[in-house]
Formats: structure tokens, sequence, C-alpha cells
């Protein structure tokens, strides 16, 4: 599903333009990220569409959306999403959030994101730059995880923005 530009999911509120400047990740926002949502089943359909919008590509596997808070059932994706968004609206570049689904099919060991030969994820959140050309490109999962708060996750998120943004 394609949201309006300056989307921002009802879960993440930004506070402002953003904080750090990296080389290439610049303080202040410049233009509204395009930001597309999928699931399980649409992602591949939903990923053609991203590599349409405005380059940098970048997609980010997350948690679905918790009925009873509101809130992703994932702790690490409350407290790294915001950033990821914020980061790719920095650079002027499109988002692709792509949620998992409910915790238990998450959790087992046969959830088509686990076993997909190009994706094989192994957790949540995990933010991949997509190359213009289709290909998957440089990947931060495990560094998002361990971040313990909001700001350790920027931390990650920007530098991994700037990294691959040049």
């Amino acid at each position: 599903m394609l949201l309006s530009k300056g989307y921002i999911s009802s879960y993440l509120v930004l506070s402002g333009p953003a904080k750090r400047n990296h080389s290439k990740v610049k303080a202040g926002m410049q233009s509204p990220a395009t930001v597309l949502v999928s699931g399980v089943e649409d992602f591949k359909p939903t990923l053609s569409k991203l590599l349409t919008l405005p380059a940098p590509h970048f997609v980010v596997f997350s948690s679905d959306i918790d009925d009873h808070s509101g809130l992703p059932w994932c702790p690490d994706c409350v407290r790294t999403v915001p950033s990821i968004q914020a980061g790719v609206t920095a650079v002027g570049g499109s988002l692709l959030e792509v949620r998992v689904g409910p915790k238990a099919a998450w959790k087992s060991p046969d959830h088509p994101f686990r076993l997909d030969a190009d994706l094989k994820l192994k957790g949540i959140p995990t933010l991949f730059h997509w190359n213009e050309d289709g290909r998957k490109g440089e990947m931060a999962g495990p560094e998002l995880e361990a971040s313990s708060n909001a700001e350790e996750a920027e931390n990650v998120v920007y530098d991994f923005i700037a990294k691959v943004h040049k």
C-alpha cells in the first residue's frame, strides 16, 4: 500500500529535524520520505514499487502492530523504526516497511522471510539498503537489536545510512 509523502506510522512520533549531522545524513529534513508498507504476501510487488521512487531505497523488516497497545509487538522495532524513518527522510530517500506478521508467526522457523534464499532474516528490526538495480545491498540487523535505547538506535541508523548513501 502506497502511503502519502511525509507519512509517519501512527505509532511513530518524530519530534523535529534529525539531531545528528553525519557526513551524508544532514541535520534537518530535506524532503518528506515516501513510505510504503507491506506484509509478507505483498512484499515483492511492493518492493518493485519502491524501486520506482526516489533513491536511496531502504527496506526495514519490522513487527506488526499489536491490537491492544497500538505499538509494534517488538520493542526493538519501537525503539528503532522512528530513527530509520527520520534518517531516510533526511537523505530524501524512500522506505519500505515490511511487517513480518504476528509474534507467533515470526517466531516460527518456517517463516517465509527466514526461509527466503535472498533474505535469510534472523531477527527484526533488520534494515537493508536496496540498490537501484534491484539487488539487496548492505544490511544492519544485530546492531539494531543490540541498541539499548533510542539514542543508540539513532546512532546505528545514521551511521548505516551515511555509509551506504555516498
